[in-house]
């Protein structure tokens, strides 16, 4: 009985083909603070992951999700900060990330170095907080 309820736990019914898939296992959210500010690339980068700092975020330089390599990320909040460049197709990679869990802003480069305030306005509204995990 025990080794069946284990198998509904991994298990789950879809409306759609196949009906019975498994469960994927996903990264834990909480990721261990650390002083990442060297491993920001740009001087863009380096504004923003000072701002966030003293807004009290905890951003994370250069995550990787599924094999996408975002800027910068607000992992608890599920939030991707990602460089507009024009080799990058925001739209796939938006619904991708999407399917993931995640939420993606962008951002370009010299309006973050030359007005944060906008972006960080918008930021503030996408990083809402989710489940009380203490409890």
């Amino acid at each position: 009985m025990k080794q069946l309820k284990q198998l509904f736990r991994l298990v789950y019914l879809s409306k759609r083909f196949p009906f019975v898939r498994l469960r994927q296992k996903r990264k834990a959210l909480l990721v261990l603070v650390t002083e990442n500010e060297a491993n920001c690339r740009t001087q863009a980068e380096k504004v923003l992951y000072e701002k966030l700092r003293e807004l009290g975020y905890y951003p994370t330089p250069r995550y990787e999700v599924g094999g996408f390599t975002i800027n910068m990320a607000l992992v608890p909040y599920r939030l991707a900060l990602i460089e507009k460049t024009k080799n990058v197709d925001e739209k796939k990679l938006s619904r991708s990330m999407r399917k993931k869990g995640w939420s993606v802003l962008y951002y370009e480069d010299d309006k973050i170095l030359v007005d944060t305030h906008d972006y960080l306005r918008e930021i503030k509204q996408q990083a809402r907080p989710t489940k009380n995990v203490s409890v």
